[in-house]
């Protein structure tokens, strides 16, 4: 994997991310690829479950905003750092995150695995 092909992934993983659009997200990924949340979460396997899984936690009074920044290249594994919050102004709190990514592209781009380990904190605004 190249930066500019772990960095083009990313720049829509992002896009799609501060959108809270799970149909551009569910996009970026092959028909059978897996994405796990966290070391001890489900794993999801396909863009139909990634899609759904993004529908479930999404709260439509919430304001996402995301970066990244790579941390390490391989041939056949990228990593990136992503730092995230989510803004809820009505109820006053802000989730923020800062987590890891490990990620394999197949050759036209798509994502086949997907791993994310994170922590995050609650902030009043």
């Amino acid at each position: 994997m190249t930066e500019a092909e772990l960095r083009t992934w990313m720049d829509a993983y992002t896009v799609a991310f501060n959108a809270q659009d799970s149909a551009a997200a569910a996009k970026l990924f092959t028909e059978d690829g897996t994405y796990q949340w966290g070391p001890f979460g489900e794993t999801l396997v396909g863009s139909d479950a990634i899609r759904r899984a993004w529908d479930e936690h999404q709260d439509p009074e919430e304001v996402a905003e995301m970066t990244y920044e790579v941390l390490a290249l391989a041939p056949d594994v990228g990593v990136a750092r992503w730092i995230a919050s989510h803004t809820n102004e009505r109820e006053g709190r802000r989730f923020r995150y800062d987590g890891v990514f490990v990620i394999t592209l197949t050759e036209d781009g798509l994502c086949d695995s997907f791993r994310e380990w994170w922590d995050s904190r609650e902030e009043a605004l």
